[in-house]
């Protein structure tokens, strides 16, 4: 699974999505070790799909700022300040290397609000695990033009009871 914390029926809808060849690399906001993004990205290889997929993370965990409000609005458990700090992006870097996967996946580090507005490209599938309300919104509002017409939205965490707020995200954005 090479770490990635999707069961195998939520990787099958990815599957299903990029396999239909809609125009567009693909995006993932929230990679954490990069286990979800070496599956598409095998997924891909193995059929031959030509898409780049762009990585974006902060590789050090939540900005603690916007962790920090989500804990006192009791969206997360104070278990939650430490979350996803068991990482770097060297280390996912080494793994992309060893897998063969450099030339199709671009990984971006730092905060979404500091990187993903700099990426000019357009999306067949947008794929947002950033767990948090604001970092949720500022995905989906920052994405949605770039994702091409017939391209996909997923937003993992929508049904995740311990991470609330990209439900509250995702609902606010819809409306």
């Amino acid at each position: 699974r090479y770490e990635s914390q999707l069961a195998e029926d939520q990787m099958a809808v990815l599957e299903e999505i990029l396999g239909k060849l809609i125009p567009g690399n693909v995006i993932e906001c929230g990679v954490y070790r990069g286990g979800t993004t070496v599956l598409m990205a095998l997924y891909l290889k193995a059929n031959r799909i030509a898409k780049k997929i762009y990585a974006l993370d902060s590789f050090s965990g939540f900005d603690r700022n916007a962790i920090e409000e989500e804990v006192q609005k009791g969206q997360v458990v104070a278990q939650g300040l430490t979350a996803f700090t068991s990482n770097s992006v060297d280390y996912v870097r080494r793994k992309i290397e060893k897998l063969g996967l450099r030339d199709m996946i671009e990984i971006v580090p730092g905060y979404f609000e500091d990187t993903l507005g700099k990426i000019t490209d357009s999306f067949s599938l947008a794929f947002i695990d950033c767990d948090l309300e604001k970092s949720a919104e500022f995905c989906l509002t920052t994405l949605w033009e770039k994702v091409v017409r017939g391209g996909y939205i997923v937003v993992d965490d929508y049904a995740n009871p311990g991470y609330p707020g990209a439900k509250i995200a995702a609902d606010r954005f819809l409306k």
